[in-house]
């Protein structure tokens, strides 16, 4: 197999090594590579969405933008359900989660949670602010695109996609 004369960015990690792939093969006609290569673009539309809609990627997406936008040392599990169902309703979903439900996510995904007299909580430490950028990229969240002045965006950004 040849090097393809696609290289993918446009879609998600999902979508992107089949693409290569296709294109690897079809690298003798690189017009054809591309044509081809469009016709996962509905497929591709369709994992989007479903991410957009996915609670554990809504959670890594809320918990991305409060390490970077805002001041907050810490965040209660009850504000981030609060958080994760404002932005899942924007997007047409129409289930709501409990903290409860969201404090079992945030397990899941390995996020520690902290007793406090507000409730359990998401410390917003460099530990967890890793942790986040981490799962980000796992998730593969438009989200990861680098923010200004921050050390593990940095880290990241050959990694990232868009």
């Amino acid at each position: 197999m040849r090097e393809s004369p696609v290289d993918g960015n446009e879609f998600t990690a999902a979508t992107r090594g089949l693409a290569i792939a296709l294109g690897a093969c079809l690298s003798e006609d690189p017009e054809l590579a591309r044509e081809t290569i469009q016709l996962l673009r509905s497929q591709d539309d369709d994992a989007r969405a479903e991410k957009q809609c996915d609670v554990s990627s809504v959670v890594v997406e809320v918990l991305w933008g409060r390490v970077h936008h805002g001041s907050q040392k810490a965040i209660t599990v009850a504000e981030l359900a609060k958080l994760v169902n404002a932005l899942l309703r924007s997007r047409g979903d129409e289930l709501n989660y409990s903290a409860e439900e969201i404090g079992w996510k945030l397990r899941v995904m390995g996020v520690r949670r902290h007793s406090s007299v507000a409730g359990r909580q998401v410390l917003l430490d460099q530990g967890t602010r890793r942790q986040i950028h981490d799962l980000a990229c796992a998730y593969d969240l438009p989200c990861t695109l680098a923010a200004e002045n921050c050390s593990d965006c940095s880290l990241h950004e050959g990694i990232v996609s868009t």
